[in-house]
């Protein structure tokens, strides 16, 4: 049997990590006794991924010109994939990216991972030219949905919005949860009990909060600005330290704002996992002030390490953390600088609320797991 990827649109820090992760336990897994040809974009994380005789990678150009990027998406959909099922007698498709509208005759499946598709509270927020363009991503969707046998999603969260929106085709989809890259799982650290008094003995002199996040409109970066003010005006000690790429055209006003001396943000730019593990170690607690998210990985690394999670009481967020977060109203700056006070403050509350994040983590599937769950839908 040959299984065709398509990852061709994983280029964003969460999705790519995700692509990665599976691209290299797929190249390692002996369950995996079949051809398989995945379809990559031409960036050097996937151009250092090596091939085998039953593993063979296509990288695909990308491209900025939304014009051209939507006419080589409807080129690769409607001519390539099509062609390459034919050559390579393709009998089953793997979509990571939303969209999979090829006219083939095979087993289809899609993940749904894009929250403006679904969400329409996030989506009434964005301009018109923003508007537009999610528009036709939610028109290339449904065309997918409608072509597809299976859509995943990725939480119980997204799959309510999901079969709420396509109640006509709400039998395709399944829940199958992100899990935590091999790498970030099998880092060495110190046993909680140690690592929570360390990061107590740290909050006596600062508190050092940590968003990671991509810079979108919905990831809510705005709110740590009104957020730190507030910290330092009540006399709390503090850094935030955020992952923002700076060459974000969207995000240069954001980080203008950094210089502002009553905010005490420092960002440390996009990094790869790898390099997030220290800043994982080193925070006292972790922030997430997004308003929508159709998983959340940084959430389920920062449980990993047995950081206590502050987070907006949204649907998301109790999909994914559950009753280990500590929750405020969203957008409220005082209710969520109550909760950081809180938790710094009281060293039996930090110490519970540590313990239950690491062990909300524990009920998330490993690499191996994860890709189980889709073997057995290939098949």
């Amino acid at each position: 049997m040959s299984i065709l990827i398509n990852l061709y649109n994983q280029i964003a820090a969460g999705p790519k990590n995700i692509s990665l992760n599976l691209i290299r336990e797929i190249l390692n897994s002996e369950k995996w006794n079949f051809n398989c040809l995945i379809i990559v974009p031409n960036i050097d994380e996937y151009s250092a991924l090596k091939q085998s005789h039953r593993i063979k990678l296509l990288k695909l150009p990308i491209f900025n010109n939304v014009f051209l990027k939507i006419s080589f998406r409807i080129y690769l959909e409607i001519i390539l994939i099509p062609y390459l099922c034919s050559k390579c007698k393709i009998k089953k498709i793997l979509a990571f990216g939303n969209f999979l509208f090829s006219p083939v005759r095979v087993k289809k499946i899609v993940l749904l991972h894009h929250p403006y598709i679904v969400d329409d509270l996030i989506f009434s927020r964005l301009s018109l030219a923003d508007k537009i363009i999610e528009t036709l991503k939610r028109i290339a969707f449904r065309a997918s949905l409608h072509n597809v046998h299976n859509a995943i999603v990725q939480s119980g969260y997204m799959h309510s919005l999901a079969i709420r929106k396509w109640s006509d085709q709400q039998h395709k989809f399944q829940i199958i949860p992100n899990p935590i890259s091999a790498k970030l799982n099998k880092v060495f650290i110190e046993p909680i009990d140690q690592l929570i008094a360390n990061r107590l003995e740290s909050m006596n002199k600062s508190v050092n909060l940590l968003y990671v996040s991509r810079f979108y409109p919905h990831k809510n970066h705005q709110f740590l600005l009104e957020l730190s003010r507030h910290l330092n005006k009540i006399g709390i000690m503090h850094t935030i330290t955020v992952t923002v790429n700076p060459e974000i055209s969207e995000a240069k006003l954001f980080i203008g704002e950094l210089s502002d001396s009553n905010v005490s943000i420092i960002n440390v730019g996009e990094l790869e996992q790898e390099k997030l593990i220290e800043h994982y170690k080193k925070a006292g607690l972790f922030l997430f002030s997004s308003r929508s998210e159709t998983f959340g990985n940084p959430l389920i690394e920062a449980m990993r390490f047995a950081l206590p999670i502050v987070v907006p009481s949204l649907g998301y967020a109790h999909s994914i953390v559950g009753e280990s977060g500590t929750y405020y109203q969203e957008d409220s700056v005082l209710a969520c600088a109550q909760k950081i006070v809180g938790l710094s403050k009281n060293k039996q509350h930090y110490r519970q609320k540590s313990l239950e994040s690491f062990n909300q983590f524990k009920s998330y599937p490993d690499i191996e797991e994860w890709l189980n769950q889709y073997l057995a839908m290939m098949r």
